[in-house]
């Protein structure tokens, strides 16, 4: 069975370089040795990879909004919702020790950004409406392109969770 000593060299690399994927580290410090056995090396040194959490929102607030709309009847109940792509997008997991945050170099700022609304009839199972807008889109905005997406392709009412 192989076996890699060189356990520093491991870390030096893995500070320098956090957000690179197994095999390209194994690569660099220990070309030739099994993945498996590379992955054995990482565990013992309790090197794990992890990938940060989203934790937000009024959880009783969210389940309010679920029973109403859960009295729409779906053909009427449309989704609307935005999403946004940057050109400073990042690797979103790294490699550090057990107990320590993985960090890794990213563009400082993005140089352009695209945001998409759509909105989905939920009786139809379709989308109805799409749009592109060019810059950043807060939550106001949003409420404003998405009612009136919204509106220009039905005569409904909106409703929003976001506020």
């Amino acid at each position: 069975m192989a076996k890699f000593t060189d356990k520093e060299k491991i870390v030096e690399f893995l500070a320098a370089n956090p957000d690179r994927q197994g095999i390209d580290i194994r690569d660099r410090v220990a070309p030739g040795l099994a993945m498996s056995t590379f992955y054995d090396t990482l565990r013992r040194m309790e090197i794990t990879y992890k990938k940060t959490r989203y934790k937000g929102g009024d959880e009783e607030a969210r389940k309010e909004f679920v029973e109403y709309i859960k009295q729409i009847k779906s053909d009427n109940l449309l989704y609307c919702d935005e999403m946004g792509v940057s050109n400073n997008i990042t690797t979103l997991y790294g490699w550090a020790r057990k107990g320590k945050r993985s960090y890794a170099e990213q563009a400082g700022f993005a140089t352009e950004r695209v945001n998409i609304v759509a909105a989905y009839n939920a009786g139809t199972k379709e989308l109805i409406a799409t749009l592109e807008h060019s810059g950043y889109m807060n939550k106001q905005l949003f409420n404003q392109v998405g009612r009136r997406l919204i509106m220009s392709v039905t005569k409904t009412r909106t409703i929003s969770n976001n506020g």
